[in-house]
């Protein structure tokens, strides 16, 4: 290896260290408070299952390690999301060097670590990297079974075939997404190699994953499928709406980046046959998919983190077809863009006042929680006697925040107002439990609660953050449930 190369690698292994200390002490100073989707899977990590409402246990099992190490803090919960952050890109490197060239080289070396800064710095990673949701575990197992998959591609082993099953595997019990990988991976081998389409070491892949998967399907089993619904309810309400298809397409240029998502959209179409011969594997798993989610977006509302996975095999093919092309201004424009995005994103919540009130709205998912949790905190320790009274709320969102953000950690009851659950404290406490029972209740809203017998407000918690004002209500009464 040249001297060259080697320096190549040694800065990527040092900026790789920059970049995590500087991340590190990032997520220390950070202030924001989680989000109510972040206090919400910290509590599904209190109670280690196989499954849970929405989605399968991986973000619950990640948490309750790492709180194990950190404890019940805003850092322990997000810490793995920085964690995922940095093997991802590790993984990315490895990724590139070994299958985007045969040999070894300067040039290997540079196109590596250049595809790496770049992904570095895409706004939604950028996001990731302190916001711990299911994504970022996602984006590490997605990438870890294509790299086990295209080594098999390369050399048919049981081994790779083994590996690529347990990480497809994983991010099954991560999110449902990664069902698309193994529909792509089985489409690959039917248009590309379908000599080994129908080799046994090709079946030990979805074996092994659905292996690994299968304890979720079994607690879905017992639950009823309620994951499943819950899925199925996200495309339930159908309607054509050319707006929801711009808020999708806008918002997608803006966080994977605008030069990537428009130049990858031209040339999908324009360069079709160059790379699918090419970049066919890359291609497959990145392109189809994102057209089917635009198209599909003028019927429903979607979010944008759930075509991130097809993205990252989109950059893999974009960036080597602007090297194919010499279009280094491109890429170079690309990374610029990138790098300034995630500067404005890692600034706003450090320094909100600087922003225009617009920018600081963008924060208002995770705002009211921490002030709600410890004003209810303090109205509960003052008033309670002996017999400390049940926790309800209105809303999982309130009573994921009250359960976090109290020191005492409370099991809050959620009102449930049909007869199927619709959140995971439905399965774990049902509010008829309580009927007939002196109760605190927090509610949204500063209304008298029709669910109450003999209501007492005991407080009206007021919070505002930018242009938004949130209303809460406490109040003590005999839950009765039904109105009347």
């Amino acid at each position: 290896m040249s001297g060259k190369s080697f320096s190549a690698k040694k800065f990527f292994i040092f900026f790789l260290i920059v970049y995590t200390l500087f991340k590190l002490f990032y997520l220390t100073i950070l202030k924001v408070p989680l989000s109510f989707d972040e206090s919400y899977y910290w509590d599904w990590s209190r109670h280690p299952a196989f499954g849970y409402y929405s989605k399968p246990p991986m973000i619950a099992w990640i948490i309750f390690f790492s709180t194990k190490l950190f404890g019940n803090t805003e850092f322990g919960v997000r810490f793995p999301a920085l964690l995922c952050n940095i093997l991802t890109l590790f993984i990315f490197y490895l990724f590139t060097k070994k299958f985007f060239f045969k040999y070894p080289s300067e040039e290997a070396e540079q196109r590596a670590f250049w595809l790496v800064l770049t992904l570095a710095f895409v706004p939604i990673l950028t996001v990731y990297s302190f916001v711990m949701t299911i994504d970022p575990p996602l984006f590490l197992f997605w990438i870890l079974a294509l790299y086990f998959f295209l080594n098999y591609l390369q050399t048919p082993s049981p081994v790779s075939a083994i590996l690529t099953g347990i990480f497809c595997g994983l991010g099954l019990l991560t999110k449902q997404t990664m069902l698309a990988f193994l529909f792509f991976a089985f489409l690959y081998l039917l248009l590309f190699r379908k000599n080994l389409l129908l080799s046994f070491k090709t079946l030990l892949i979805p074996l092994i994953a659905f292996l690994v998967y299968f304890p979720n399907v079994y607690w879905n089993f017992k639950h009823g499928f309620i994951m499943l619904k819950h899925t199925e309810h996200h495309f339930s309400r159908k309607s054509f709406s050319f707006l929801t298809f711009l808020k999708f397409f806008l918002g997608c240029a803006g966080v994977f980046s605008p030069v990537f998502f428009f130049h990858y959209l031209k040339t999908g179409v324009s360069s079709l046959y160059y790379y699918v011969k090419k970049y066919s594997i890359f291609f497959l798993f990145s392109f189809p998919w994102i057209i089917f989610f635009l198209f599909f977006s003028f019927f429903v509302k979607l979010n944008l983190n759930w075509i991130f996975p097809f993205v990252l095999a989109g950059y893999f093919a974009w960036t080597y077809f602007c090297y194919d092309k010499r279009l280094f201004n491109l890429l170079k424009l690309n990374f610029f863009l990138s790098f300034f995005f995630s500067l404005i994103i890692l600034g706003l919540p450090i320094f909100p006042n600087v922003y225009p009130v617009f920018c600081r709205t963008i924060l208002k998912k995770f705002y009211p929680w921490k002030i709600l949790g410890k004003e209810v905190e303090k109205i509960y320790l003052k008033e309670r006697k002996k017999e400390k009274l049940p926790l309800l709320a209105d809303s999982r969102k309130i009573a994921s925040a009250i359960a976090f953000y109290t020191n005492f950690h409370p099991e809050v009851y959620v009102i449930k107002h049909s007869k199927v659950p619709e959140n995971q404290y439905h399965i774990w406490r049902e509010d008829t439990a309580l009927i007939g029972k002196e109760v605190f209740l927090v509610k949204d809203g500063a209304s008298a609660p029709c669910y109450l017998k003999k209501a007492e407000k005991r407080s009206i918690i007021k919070v505002k953050f930018a242009r938004i004002k949130w209303v809460y209500s406490v109040w003590k009464g005999v839950y009765v449930k039904e109105c009347k």
